[in-house]
């Protein structure tokens, strides 16, 4: 080996050298990073204070027109990271398991009963879940039987108007358990916020469908939820609410569920994602609603919730919390979307990973 041959195998090991070592100050970097600028529940609201905006954001991993759905990460514009990463079943448990009674709660249609079944494989991942009621659908009558939303040994035959629902939202309860811990994960279906026309009926008494839940259901049947993801229905709202009705609607809901859902108790309000016309199926395709389409609505309905929640979402003493602009997020993502109205599968796994990542790097 002559001395230009020795120089250059010396010049290709210092390189390699080089390189290995920046990898490793890299990852150091990146594991500090993770580890002291895990976005909070509390950076959210910082941002909320000082934009008087809910975030933004931007995806990365999805091509020019958002095709590659596994490796896709979705990035708020705040100063913390998301870690679109599967969590461990320990940090599930630590998270979710925190007394012997523990209960998450969602709310909405049948996009919020998707949400719920990403959230339902992530916590089945991790303890064991067994199914212990579903909401029965008399299609034959047009009506939703609720006696599973009463004790055991009720004797009150309770249903509800098929117009507050919807077949593929119906409201569904599990119960998980892991060392002699118990985790409640359940959804509760409805395609309204609070309607003014008394929908539930027994033999006593008349009231609406969301008052029942809050006031009598959620009362007397295990406990209030530790966690409560609200998922406003607003691809429904949006063809079925009249503008001048909107924000009055969404204020009675709000004002409902502050009365009786105690502050122990974490509310993250979702808001709601866009509609592709183009992917539409049915005939539903390009049609307008009280003279918009149907996403034009749907921001409108979400810009009213969060006027609503103005001065909660901001408040670091409230129990009332967002994640980011959903509307936003979904911009470009036709290939994500199912039917125009609902998404792929991975959309809704993606989402809650993130959700439940922020949810847990809060607790104290």
């Amino acid at each position: 080996m002559d001395v230009r041959q020795g120089i250059f195998l010396i010049s290709i090991s210092i390189v390699v050298v080089l390189i290995l070592k920046q990898l490793h100050n890299s990852a150091k970097i990146s594991s500090h990073i993770i580890t002291s600028l895990a976005c909070t529940d509390t950076d959210i609201k910082d941002y909320f204070k000082a934009n008087g905006v809910i975030p933004t954001g931007s995806w990365s991993g999805t091509g020019s027109e958002g095709h590659t759905i596994g490796g896709a990460r979705f990035h708020p514009n705040l100063s913390c990271s998301i870690l679109s990463l599967t969590m461990t079943s320990e940090r599930l448990r630590s998270c979710f398991l925190p007394k012997n009674r523990n209960r998450i709660l969602t709310f909405g249609d049948s996009n919020a009963k998707k949400y719920f079944n990403a959230i339902y494989h992530a916590i089945n991942s991790s303890m064991a879940c067994n199914l212990k009621h579903r909401e029965y659908i008399n299609k034959t009558t047009n009506t939703h039987e609720i006696n599973s939303f009463l004790k055991p040994n009720a004797t009150q035959h309770m249903q509800v108007d098929s117009f507050v629902k919807c077949w593929s939202c119906y409201s569904e309860l599990y119960e998980c358990s892991n060392r002699g811990r118990t985790l409640i994960l359940e959804h509760i279906g409805s395609t309204t916020l609070m309607s003014e026309r008394k929908s539930v009926a027994d033999d006593d008494y008349q009231m609406s469908f969301n008052e029942f839940l809050f006031k009598h259901y959620l009362k007397n049947n295990y406990t209030y939820p530790n966690v409560l993801f609200v998922f406003p229905p607003f691809n429904h709202l949006c063809r079925t609410l009249h503008p001048k009705l909107r924000r009055k609607t969404v204020f009675n809901f709000v004002k409902l569920l502050h009365r009786y859902i105690p502050s122990s108790s974490k509310v993250y309000w979702i808001t709601a994602f866009r509609q592709f016309e183009e992917k539409k199926t049915w005939s539903r395709g390009f049609a307008k609603y009280h003279g918009k389409l149907a996403s034009e609505g749907i921001i409108e309905l979400n810009q009213i919730l969060v006027d609503v929640l103005k001065s909660r979402l901001s408040d670091p003493e409230s129990n009332d919390f967002t994640m980011w602009d959903m509307m936003q997020t979904s911009e470009g993502m036709e290939a994500w979307s199912y039917d125009g109205i609902h998404m792929k599968p991975w959309w809704y796994t993606r989402m809650v990973q993130d959700f439940l990542h922020v949810h847990c790097n809060s607790l104290k």
